[in-house]
């Protein structure tokens, strides 16, 4: 149900928030071990294809370090 559903979408944060919070892992392993959870999550538990999983995580972080080293250049 619904509630599965999210209690399963949430595992990757809060794996975030643990190894950030209490194990004190730095943040670029922490960001990759989330990502690695959560493509994992859905393709067992939500049926996505592997494929399609990994070229939208890839298409993600193409995006976000765009976006992180055009901000770093325009200060």
């Amino acid at each position: 149900g619904i509630v599965l559903s999210a209690l399963l979408a949430s595992i990757p944060v809060v794996v975030l928030l643990v190894l950030l919070a209490f194990l004190h892992v730095r943040a670029y392993i922490t960001a990759l071990i989330s990502l690695a959870c959560a493509i994992g999550i859905a393709i067992v538990f939500y049926g996505m294809p592997t494929k399609l999983a990994l070229a939208a995580a890839g298409n993600h972080t193409v995006l976000c370090r765009k976006r992180v080293l055009g901000n770093a250049h325009a200060l």
